[in-house]
């Protein structure tokens, strides 16, 4: 067995393996956003929100396609997309409101 790093030796296998396995949780965790960013902006996504009041969201291909409540947001979400950079900021507050509200909220691609 190899000795502690502070001795000037060759790391102790345990310490390699909490070095890898905290690399392969960032690069689980990064490539599942690009995942959903990708996803977002070549499909279309479905977001069911049960909080009060429920409300569905759809975008398609990075747009606001329809949402069944807030009207007044909706008419000004839906404008088309001035520059493909606004679809991946989407994605990226999307994917992270999904995953902090993951009790309450649901979403599904197709």
């Amino acid at each position: 067995m190899a000795q502690p790093a502070s001795s000037g030796r060759p790391v102790a296998d345990y310490e390699r393996a909490n070095v890898l396995s905290t690399d392969l949780g960032f690069s689980g965790r990064f490539c599942a956003r690009q995942r959903f960013i990708l996803q977002f902006r070549t499909g279309a996504l479905r977001i069911l929100d049960h909080g009060p009041p429920p409300t569905e969201y759809r975008f398609d291909q990075g747009r606001l396609a329809d949402a069944s409540v807030h009207e007044d947001l909706r008419d000004a979400l839906m404008r088309p997309l001035s520059d493909g950079r606004h679809a991946v900021d989407w994605a990226n507050l999307l994917y992270g409101w999904l995953n902090r509200n993951g009790d309450t909220a649901s979403y599904s691609f197709s």
